[in-house]
């Protein structure tokens, strides 16, 4: 199995989420999320040259039913996988409109804000 990225044990300082499943749109096309948390996420059927260390950024958090809301989120990668198609971002640095989504999702009160 062909994994690019560093292995390293599990520093995860925020709990990761399963449930909903979001869609974060990268480069104008939304991905589901495997998992997020405040710290982080992992993407399904992602393809591309990716490599650890790569900047991306996240410009639309969607939850199921919503039409989202716009954001601009710049997150760091931490492992791709080409094998799998599935991407593990850290979010250094979450900003405000984001937190108060995540935070909105997880109390059950988010509202579209697009």
């Amino acid at each position: 199995m062909a994994v690019i990225g560093k292995k390293r044990p599990h520093i995860r300082k925020d709990h990761r989420q399963t449930e909903p499943v979001l869609r974060l749109t990268i480069a104008n096309k939304a991905f589901e999320t495997i998992d997020w948390g405040f710290g982080g996420f992992r993407l399904r059927g992602v393809n591309g040259k990716i490599k650890h260390g790569d900047e991306i950024t996240v410009t639309r958090i969607t939850p199921p039913g919503t039409n989202g809301t716009p954001v601009n989120v710049k997150v760091s990668v931490i492992r791709y996988n080409p094998v799998k198609k599935e991407l593990s971002c850290e979010i250094p640095v979450l900003g405000e409109k984001a937190y108060e989504i995540f935070e909105s999702i997880l109390m059950r009160r988010y509202q579209d804000q697009s």
